[in-house]
């Protein structure tokens, strides 16, 4: 019997140090993991401090939008106490 795999929610990830991180994360994935809110997430996006991607069909209002991993770390790394 062979084991399935849904990938509609498969995240791609690389190793980097001796860590598998995910290259991009959801909006709630990145709320979760780095503990910031959904809004502030998105005044991040807007004035362009952080990158995202928005995965949708042409002429479509609703899609998915994603947050590099990266962006996100070092925002939060370079951000003063």
């Amino acid at each position: 019997m062979s084991e399935q795999t849904n990938t509609r929610y498969v995240t791609p990830m690389r190793v980097q140090h001796g860590e598998l991180k995910p290259e991009w994360l959801s909006v709630i994935d990145a709320t979760k993991v780095f503990g910031i809110g959904r809004s502030r997430l998105y005044e991040l996006i807007s004035a362009g401090r952080i990158k995202s991607r928005s995965l949708k069909a042409r002429g479509s209002i609703r899609g998915r939008r994603l947050i590099s991993f990266d962006s996100l770390s070092a925002y939060i790394e370079n951000c003063e106490s």
